[in-house]
């Protein structure tokens, strides 16, 4: 599959800023915790830009969430963990919203 990124010049600055941050986060803080794969990704709310970590395992995720800043180049920075379940395709897109 070939990634097809934003033609503006904004949006490609922030393409590569996040890229590198992404990069930098890997090097400092590594690609696993204790055999578990941390995944990273940039995304953005009303409050600005964000950098997710995710972990499948609760004490990695303590332990990143101890090793992580709560920014870094520019980011906030969330740590993110999920549980495994037997439906793990349940839990890729899930949303809940109160309709209350």
């Amino acid at each position: 599959m070939r990634k097809v990124f934003a033609k503006s010049k904004k949006l490609s600055e922030l393409e590569r800023k996040s890229r590198e941050t992404i990069n930098g986060a890997k090097s400092e803080f590594g690609t696993s915790i204790k055999g578990y794969p941390i995944k990273w990704k940039i995304t953005s709310d009303d409050g600005g830009r964000i950098l997710e970590a995710f972990c499948e395992d609760w004490d990695a995720c303590g332990i990143l969430r101890a090793t992580l800043p709560s920014k870094y180049m520019g980011f906030r920075t969330v740590v993110i963990g999920y549980a495994l379940t037997e439906d793990k395709d349940a839990l890729k897109n899930f949303t809940y919203e109160d309709t209350d």
